[in-house]
């Protein structure tokens, strides 16, 4: 967006601006003259309860004070016309007011009933008798309204009790009623102690809104007067003019037009300075920028304004312009072949099978290649906030610190451990580190690769080479058991013989020796058992070296311990000869 563009949508902001002020101040203003309204309204309001509390105060002591009396006990008891004549008569209504009584005794007859206004009907009592029970039933003193075809009736009424009885706890000895017309005659008093209009209505009528009011410069409010069950009877709409109402409002429009002309001047003065002062060099240096012209900046040169400094930059600029030129287009080259180092560069890391990561000096990730998201199944965004701590399978997260140590110190390290990736899955790693520095920071570049190839193939060189030391050692058992039986064959072939001929001599003794020589006779047969069992021993042996089966046969264990006996036994009587 041009300079001029902006300026245009500045004064567009600040007439939003002031646009805006007025409408605040306006509902200020309205905001004000409503809690003025509303102030008037309550307190001409509060006037009009007052008013009507002393209009019926008269009505309200007139059925009060004659309704504990013993002399109306006794007149309600013996009718006694003469006594209510003189007692309650016209003056009676003039002192208090009033425009009719009447009075009925408990079993609801109308025993006595006066009025001044003959020729309106007063004479008979406006309710049903039977509604007189009811009327009472929650309250000794009512107060109520009756709209009537001559008008709204205001009543108040009183159960009659003896002198003594002032709080009307003992039984009520009749009733008492006592009314005022609400005639044109007394709405005009009325009208004239409240200082506006008055109008009775028997249905609630909608009163306008705020704004229809105040043009007129009119408060209005209504009271609502309910009948003896408690019901709305009538209504009354009271409507005041308010001067006081109409010169704030004066005064208001006076204030707001005083304060939007002052903005409007405020507005304007800036909009020709601003235009005057500073849109004009502006539109001067932009057509010489657009064109590339410093001539066109000659009107600005000697200007000793922030505009003189910046026209006489720019004629500066544009002489350093063309310097700049050769030495871009000599950069260019240049910088073309590091862009071109730069992408191979980032090739190579991008399919590279190892994983490059790039950490920060915390051994937090700063970058890593497409290889180590497809692998640890981790998202860029996930792996930049995590720690190079969390690559780790949780058995070999506790050497972590200890292996990097080195890097940290030396600057490089090599070692090996168990990564995890997002899936769970488990590897065993080689991690070469290093450290490097980059715009005066430290960083740590880590080349990662997944050895688990190169562990299966060391796994399986290590069985391999376990499976040959043991066939080896099988090998060498099997020639030593092979050596052992061709030694015991030859041992055997040439121990046989001597025993063979020792074996004949013994049978050719005892067929010499006579029965006495028992003795004799006995070692003779041990050395033949002797040889016997020697010839065992070697057929056993011949057996082992010819490599048959093994065959295992029941033994007499009785012969055996025999032969034990009989060896122990020749070997005594060689000791006893001895010493002999």
């Amino acid at each position: 967006m041009k300079v001029q563009q902006k300026i245009i949508l500045l004064f567009f902001l600040l007439s939003l601006m002031f646009a805006a002020g007025r409408y605040y101040y306006q509902t200020l203003e309205t905001g004000r003259m409503q809690a003025l309204f509303k102030n008037l309204e309550k307190r001409e309001g509060a006037h009009f309860d007052k008013l009507l509390e002393l209009k019926e105060a008269s009505l309200k002591t007139l059925a009060y004070d004659y309704t504990y009396w013993d002399e109306i006990v006794v007149f309600m008891n013996t009718g006694d016309m003469k006594w209510a004549q003189e007692n309650l008569d016209q003056n009676t209504l003039n002192t208090y007011k009033a425009n009719a009584i009447w009075l009925f005794k408990t079993d609801l007859t109308m025993v006595y009933s006066i009025n001044n206004k003959k020729a309106l009907g007063l004479e008979s009592f406006p309710l049903p008798n039977e509604t007189i029970p009811t009327i009472f039933s929650k309250e000794k003193l009512p107060h109520f309204f009756i709209n009537t075809k001559i008008g709204l009736l205001e009543i108040s009424a009183a159960t009659i009790h003896p002198t003594s009885d002032s709080e009307r706890k003992t039984p009520a000895q009749g009733y008492f009623f006592a009314a005022k017309l609400w005639d044109i005659y007394y709405l005009d008093e009325m009208v004239k102690l409240v200082g506006g209009n008055i109008k009775i209505s028997p249905t609630k009528e909608l009163i306008p809104d705020f704004s229809t009011l105040s043009k007129e410069n009119t408060i209005m409010f209504f009271r609502e007067f309910d009948d003896w069950e408690g019901r709305p009877a009538a209504y009354s709409y009271v409507t005041i003019k308010s001067d006081e109402f109409k010169n704030y409002k004066k005064l208001s429009a006076a204030s707001m037009i005083i304060f939007f002309s002052f903005l409007v001047a405020v507005l304007a003065f800036i909009i020709v300075s601003f235009g005057a002062l500073i849109n004009l060099p502006l539109a001067v240096i932009s057509s010489a920028l657009t064109t590339g012209e410093a001539a066109k900046l000659s009107s600005l040169k000697k200007d000793n304004s922030e505009f003189g400094d910046i026209a006489r930059l720019i004629i500066a600029f544009f002489r350093q312009k063309e310097d700049l030129v050769k030495e871009i287009n000599d950069r260019i080259t240049a910088e073309e072949n590091e862009r071109l180092a730069a992408a191979r560069v980032h090739n190579l890391s991008k399919y590279a099978n190892d994983f490059i990561i790039l950490l920060d000096e915390d051994f937090r990730f700063v970058e890593v290649n497409e290889r180590t998201l497809d692998v640890y199944g981790y998202t860029h965004d996930e792996i930049l906030k995590m720690h190079a701590y969390q690559f780790r399978a949780p058995e070999a997260r506790r050497y972590f610190f200890e292996q990097v140590n080195s890097a940290t110190i030396s600057g490089k390290a090599l070692f090996e451990t168990v990564h995890q990736g997002k899936n769970g899955r488990k590897f065993p790693v080689e991690i070469s580190l290093r450290g490097i520095d980059i715009e005066g920071k430290r960083f740590y570049q880590a080349v990662i690769r997944d050895i688990t190839a190169r562990k299966k193939a060391e796994e399986d060189l290590r069985a391999a080479y376990l499976r040959l030391k043991e066939t080896q050692s099988q090998l060498i058992q099997a020639e030593k058991l092979n050596a052992i039986g061709r030694l015991a064959s030859g041992v055997a072939h040439e121990v046989r013989n001597p025993l063979a001929i020792m074996l004949q001599e013994v049978n050719y003794l005892e067929n010499k020796l006579t029965m006495q020589g028992a003795d004799i006779s006995e070692s003779l047969a041990s050395i033949k058992a002797s040889i016997k069992r020697a010839d065992k021993i070697i057929e056993t042996l011949l057996d082992f070296s010819r490599a048959t089966a093994v065959d295992i046969s029941p033994e007499d264990i009785n012969s055996i311990l025999e032969d034990a006996l009989n060896l122990a036994r020749a070997s005594l009587n060689l000791r006893i000869l001895s010493l002999c």
